[in-house]
């Protein structure tokens, strides 16, 4: 009878594990955007909430009313006008600290790479957030003339993990 040595057991352990995981895929927040809920169409029934959702993650959603800002122009500070960290900081100014861009393209927000520093709950963080098309989120994607999403996975900013998805959804309410 032979004997398995330690390393081997561990390295066939991590095997069997993996195993699935290739089968299977890892999906993470597979759950945590659904459409019906997160893109309502009546903008003053949606609601701030925070709760814990089936597969484990939390969603934090909070709505702010902005009189008389239009989707079009959340999509221009995004897409056009947002490149230094003073524009940044316009934002929020206490919150936000410091920014810089990945693979930006005037015009365009899909695709590249916000890095930030700001504070969330009196903490300093630093973070990468990838911009996607909102159709990987939604499974289409819901921009229009009256409505504006902006989806994003993200990250720390050293570590290559995303930890979060987000949106900012902006509807036009005039």
């Amino acid at each position: 009878m032979r004997v398995l040595s330690g390393s081997l057991i561990i390295k066939l352990l991590i095997l069997l594990l993996l195993i699935p995981l290739l089968i299977f895929g890892f999906k993470p927040f597979k759950d945590s955007l659904d459409p019906a809920i997160t893109l309502i169409e009546e903008v003053e029934s949606y609601q701030s909430e925070t709760r814990r959702l089936s597969d484990g993650s939390y969603l934090v959603a909070v709505r702010t009313p902005m009189p008389s800002v239009k989707a079009e122009m959340v999509r221009w500070w995004f897409a056009e006008f947002l490149k230094t960290t003073e524009h940044y900081k316009w934002w929020h100014p206490s919150d936000h600290v410091w920014m810089d861009w990945e693979n930006k393209i005037p015009g365009e927000i899909i695709g590249a790479s916000h890095l930030v520093h700001e504070y969330i709950g009196g903490e300093l963080s630093k973070l990468r957030i990838q911009f996607v098309n909102p159709s990987e989120f939604f499974g289409y994607n819901p921009n229009d003339g009256n409505t504006f999403v902006i989806c994003a996975r993200a990250g720390m900013l050293d570590i290559e993990i995303n930890i979060a998805k987000m949106c900012h959804i902006v509807k036009n309410n005039e």
